[in-house]
Parts: C-alpha cells; sequence; structure tokens
C-alpha cells in the first residue's frame, strides 16, 4: 500500500505518520537487510538448478465465505469425505484451483 494511503489511514485512527517518516524508516530497513539479499542473490547464481512454485493457494475458508461452499456442498451432495464429481475440476466448486476433481 502506498506511503500516502498508509497515513491517511494512520491518522484517521489518531497515530498520524507522515509519508516521509514511512519512506525514511522502510529505507533504513532495506539498508541493513541489503547485505543478506545480495547474499541470497550470489547463492542463487552459484545454484545448478532454481526452482519456483507458482500454484495458486485455495483457502478454503474464504472460499466458503466469499462463494458460498456451504451451499455448493449441499447442491452437488458432498459431505468433509468429498471423493469427485467425476469431471474436470472446473466443473466442481470444491474442486476449483485442481488439476483434477475429487
Amino acid at each position: 500500500m502506498p506511503f500516502y494511503r498508509q497515513a491517511r489511514l494512520q491518522a484517521m485512527v489518531g497515530v498520524p505518520l507522515a509519508e516521509s517518516v514511512q519512506y525514511e524508516r522502510c529505507a533504513f530497513v532495506a539498508g541493513c537487510v541489503r547485505p543478506v539479499y545480495e547474499a541470497l542473490v550470489r547463492c542463487a547464481a552459484r545454484a545448478d538448478v532454481l526452482h519456483s512454485d507458482d500454484t495458486r493457494l485455495v483457502i478454503l475458508e474464504l472460499l466458503k465465505e466469499n462463494k458460498g461452499l456451504s451451499a455448493a456442498r449441499a447442491a452437488w451432495g458432498a459431505d468433509l469425505r468429498h471423493r469427485g464429481a467425476r469431471g474436470r475440476a472446473a466443473d466442481c466448486p470444491l474442486c476449483v484451483g485442481t488439476a483434477t476433481c475429487g
């Protein structure tokens, strides 16, 4: 979140903290952790293989709140031991974000 937005939010709750002060503190911390960052970059550069995980993480509690997971379970006749809808995961609201249903 940009510093100007944080400054407005903090002022609304009675803790005014100017954008410039936020920047100065972030810059100070960035300077302190810079050696760690540079060491990690050197380690990564020496590595034979560099792995990256870009898979999505589906948080079931948020699905329940935002998309009505309980209603989806009732509609599909599923319970906590969901075994799949014998189809594509995209067709099953319980398996959204996975490769297969079940």
